[in-house]
């Protein structure tokens, strides 16, 4: 969101609202342009801490994006703006890539310790160091947490998820099918083991994760309650 006000040129918190209230359904021009400049901006943090290059950066956001309604085509032009405006917004990222080149060297790939979880990743090359330092916390938390599911899906007989088979794992989503009879308690226990899970590999930063349940998997589905606070089946509107 703040890289997509600044593109949009208005202030943070207007941009957090009107995106918001495009995401619910309420189509503007202004909420339209917002969304449409977040997702350039999320394709370019995830780019840019990986290492990615302005004319590399093209490519991929073009092969992303393609199709995508309110998105134009990027161009190398424009992608040298956005990386320059992204190091002002994350100036300490220059010093994090000396970090990487200093680790990496000019003699081929080494191996890294990811920070936490000591897990090793082997010859891993600049780029590759680049996103696995800033990734491997959140990779490791749901790694941890999508083991903790599936062992109260398939072992934990007195959890409400036993009988839940995790289908697919969408990097940062847990597809679930669960029993009709239970999916209400089910979905509130695998999104309370998601929050458990990354924060033990996260401790120090407020975890979310809330369960949509749906007939068929939609990515725009949200989470629907009823007056009680059980989950409820989110249908898409006609």
């Amino acid at each position: 969101p703040m890289q997509a006000a600044k593109r949009v040129g208005i202030q943070y918190a207007r941009a957090i609202k009107a995106g918001e209230a495009y995401g619910e359904g309420k189509a503007t021009k202004l909420g339209k342009n917002v969304d449409a400049s977040r997702q350039c901006a999320k394709i370019a943090n995830v780019g840019f801490c990986g290492g990615l290059g302005a004319a590399a950066f093209v490519d991929y956001y073009n092969s992303w994006t393609l199709g995508e309604e309110g998105i134009e085509k990027m161009t190398e032009e424009r992608a040298h703006e956005l990386r320059n405006s992204w190091f002002q917004t994350w100036p300490e990222m220059r010093d994090y890539f000396t970090h990487i080149g200093n680790i990496t060297g000019d003699f081929g790939p080494k191996s890294i310790v990811q920070f936490g979880s000591k897990r090793v990743r082997g010859k891993v090359t600049f780029t590759q160091a680049a996103n696995g330092f800033f990734q491997s916390k959140t990779a490791d938390g749901a790694k941890e947490a999508l083991w903790m599911i599936q062992r109260a899906c398939y072992v934990e007989k007195d959890s409400p998820a036993y009988g839940s088979r995790v289908v697919n794992f969408i990097h940062d989503e847990y597809l679930v099918e669960c029993p009709r009879e239970t999916f209400a308690e089910a979905g509130d226990e695998i999104a309370r083991l998601a929050r458990e899970g990354m924060a033990l590999h996260i401790p120090d930063l407020p975890i979310g994760a809330e369960p949509a349940a749906m007939l068929r998997w939609t990515k725009g589905a949200k989470t629907v309650r009823n007056a009680q606070g059980k989950l409820q089946i989110w249908r898409p509107k006609k």
